[in-house]
């Protein structure tokens, strides 16, 4: 095997949100919801039932810490986290949740060969291992197996056809499959950790919501330039992934460049209101 891991120096720890005493969502069921703090997080989606699950991230030693002395926990998700405890969970709820469910290490797994020669593929979680950030580890997985036999499998069955005891495998497509996957499922993995950072500090940064704000803009309205955000990319799209990591850091770069523009604009405009 040739592999490498990384892990982030996080831990992460299951929540649940349960459904209000008439069974209804406590909050819009149509988002998801980011508590963000500079080194930790919460994060919390609607379940079929009216309950929300997701978890918190925080740092190890923190989570260390904490596990330690339970008694600090309420004062530190009150002040990390203000509209969950007491709003959504009592403290008492929260912090034995926290004490009983499983505190789980956050990686990336990348391999470089997704098989042995033509007697076995790697799909799935078994090729790769990706951060939650994105809420694409399972998709990825699905959309192995679709890639592998869309694309590598059935075309190389059909050429085959009519012939006796056609093997599952044909020769070399395992070697193509990996060459053809592995740079997608390496974007996906390095982007859904770089997703941490913009879910922790990006989103509560102004100048980074006035950015999404103009991007969701030209996606919108500009259809002649193929604009895009990198989530409605990843999530809505069938684009490969390390197109779409292409397309993302073009993109940047034109914003970039065209950042010093504006701003000379804006100058030139306040001197001339005030002349």
């Amino acid at each position: 095997m040739d592999f490498q891991q990384s892990y982030i120096d996080a831990l992460w720890c299951d929540f649940i949100i349960p459904p209000a005493s008439d069974g209804q969502y406590r909050m819009d069921s149509k988002c998801l919801h980011v508590w963000p703090d500079k080194e930790s997080i919460v994060m919390a989606q609607p379940d079929f039932d009216g309950s929300f699950r997701g978890g918190m991230v925080a740092l190890t030693d923190k989570c260390r810490d904490l596990t330690r002395h339970p008694e600090k926990f309420k004062a530190f998700s009150s002040s990390k986290f203000p509209g969950i405890v007491p709003d959504l969970l009592s403290a008492e709820s929260a912090t034995e949740q926290f004490q009983h469910h499983q505190k789980i290490s956050l990686k990336s797994v990348e391999c470089g060969k997704f098989g042995y020669a033509d007697a076995g593929v790697l799909l799935g979680d078994s090729s790769h291992t990706m951060t939650p950030f994105h809420d694409m580890g399972m998709i990825t997985g699905l959309e192995d197996v679709r890639v592998f036999f869309e694309e590598f499998i059935d075309p190389a069955h059909r050429e085959l056809n009519g012939q006796v005891d056609t093997p599952f495998c044909p020769a070399g497509a395992v070697q193509r499959y990996t060459a053809h996957r592995r740079p997608d499922v390496h974007a996906m993995t390095d982007m859904a950790a770089e997703h941490y950072h913009e879910l922790r500090i990006g989103i509560t940064s102004k100048a980074n919501r006035a950015k999404k704000t103009n991007e969701s803009s030209l996606q919108r309205y500009a259809l002649a330039l193929d604009w895009a955000t990198m989530y409605s990319r990843i999530q809505f799209s069938h684009e490969r992934f390390s197109v779409i990591r292409k397309k993302e850091a073009q993109q940047q770069r034109i914003i970039r460049s065209f950042l010093p523009s504006l701003f000379v604009a804006g100058l030139l405009g306040t001197l001339f209101l005030l002349d």
